[in-house]
Formats: structure tokens, sequence, C-alpha cells
């Protein structure tokens, strides 16, 4: 066994960027900072730049520049996952064309079926309108831009003045209004979608700055290695053992959450795609 420890080099492609960040947000933490010192031509002049001056940790030759170029990536990273977190919008997707399905084969089916209700009025109202309904049956199985513009023509039809009686026969108000809205709520979500998307990839902007990341991460752990060899001391020493720490607490987070997620999907996950949750 070696004389000296080094640093874990546990492969950060594994995390999900997320955990990604947190992870950078959480070494840099780690890091004994100093302020950088100030300009020897102007002592009295505040940096224009940032109201905290940069800051490096010579313990560990680590320089601010370096520091900064992680923090500023980081940062990046941190706003492009939050555009990227499109699970919930997705789910309201889902939600809203479910919602839409329910509401219109509901109409139909109560149009179409109404020869079996009680009361002559309505069997008359759904006779009126029976030849005009039953163009939409199977509305709910066309592709989803293809059911969005039939969900609008249904609801023309359906209000034209010659059937507003029979609509009130029939209890179909509320029905039309939701499905109106779900369809309104559908298009609206998927058309914010499909903007941002047309954007920009956010998802390879993401790898480029984790990229990035890396090889700054890669220099600074290097470099601190180098230094608790060359020139160590108790400071270089903890920080070692601390990010070492934070690497085999990440690894078993990691493998905690990868085994959950096999568990529920049945699968491994995808290997080509690893900040997939």
């Amino acid at each position: 066994m070696g004389t000296f420890t080094r640093i874990d080099s546990y492969s950060l492609r594994n995390l999900n960027n997320a955990e990604y960040a947190n992870f950078i947000d959480r070494f840099l933490a780690l890091l004994p900072l100093a302020d950088k010192p100030d300009d020897p031509e102007n002592p009295d002049v505040l940096s224009l730049q940032s109201d905290t001056p940069a800051q490096g940790a010579p313990s560990l030759a680590i320089p601010a520049e370096t520091v900064e170029q992680e923090r500023a990536l980081l940062e990046k990273l941190t706003d492009l996952n939050r555009e990227t977190r499109s699970s919930a919008q997705t789910e309201q997707i889902a939600e809203a064309e479910r919602g839409r399905d329910e509401v219109a084969t509901f109409i139909i089916k109560h149009i179409s079926g109404s020869s079996t209700l009680p009361l002559q009025a309505q069997k008359e109202a759904g006779k009126l309108m029976y030849n005009t309904i039953k163009v939409y049956e199977g509305i709910a199985k066309l592709p989803v831009s293809q059911e969005t513009a039939a969900i609008k023509g249904m609801l023309v039809d359906l209000r034209k003045p010659e059937f507003a009686e029979a609509v009130a026969t029939l209890g179909l108000q509320p029905y039309m209004a939701e499905l109106e809205r779900l369809n309104s709520l559908y298009e609206q979500l998927v058309s914010v979608r499909s903007a941002e998307r047309s954007v920009k990839s956010t998802d390879a902007v993401s790898k480029e700055v984790r990229l990035q990341m890396d090889s700054l991460y890669d220099d600074m752990t290097d470099l601190a290695f180098a230094s608790n060899v060359l020139n160590g001391t108790a400071e270089t020493a903890a920080f070692v053992r601390d990010v070492n720490s934070l690497v085999a607490e990440t690894r078993t987070a990691r493998n905690q959450r990868g085994s959950k997620t096999k568990k529920e999907q049945g699968g491994d996950n995808d290997p080509e795609n690893p900040d997939i949750l």
C-alpha cells in the first residue's frame, strides 16, 4: 500500500445533472479558500466585476481563476438544469391529454346513447345531434395534433344555434366547457415545450458545460493531491480526506438511486443517457 492518500477517481458522468451540480457545489465548499490579494497598484479600489473578491486555494496550489471558472459553469449548469426540468410539464401534458380524451368520449357516448334515456325530450335531443356527432367517434384515438383540431371542430358543431336546446336538454354545457379548457391547456403546454426546444438544445449545452467542469475538477484534484504530497499540511490532508468522504457518500447515494430505478423500471438505466432518471 502506498504512503500517500489519493483522491478517489470516481466517474462523475454516472451522476445526473442535479446530482452532478450538488457534488461540485459541495466540492467547492470544501476548498480552503483565501482572499485574492488586493491590486498593489490600486489597493483601495474594489473589484468592478463582483462584490466578492476572487478566491483561490493557495495551500492546494489552486488559482482563483480556476475556482471562478468552475463556479460560473456551475451556475450555468444549474440554470440549464432548471430549464430542462420538464418532467412536471410532461406529466401536465399527459394529464390534459387523458382528461380531454375522457370528456370528449363521454360527450359522444352520451349523445349516441340518448335513445336509452328515460325522457322523450332527451331521446329527441340525441336524435337531432346524432348525425353530427357520429363523425367524431374514435376522436381519442387520433394523433394528438389532429385530435386538438377535431375537438375544436366538434365544439363548434355542438354550439350551433340549432343544437342549443338539445345541448341544454342533455346537460352538455359543463362537459363542453371542460373539454374546451383541457384542449386549450393541452395546446398551450405543447406550444410552450416546442418553443423551448426550438430555441436551443439544452441537453447538448449541458453536456458541453459538464465536460468543461470535469476538466477543471480534474485540474483541481490533481493540484490538491500534488500539494498534499509535496507540501503536505494538516489542511491539505483534511481536504483530501473530506473530498474522498464526499465521493464515497455520492457513490452510495447514486448506487441506491440506481438500484431503486432499476427495480421500478425492471431493467438497467440507459447507458447513453446517464442524466435520465
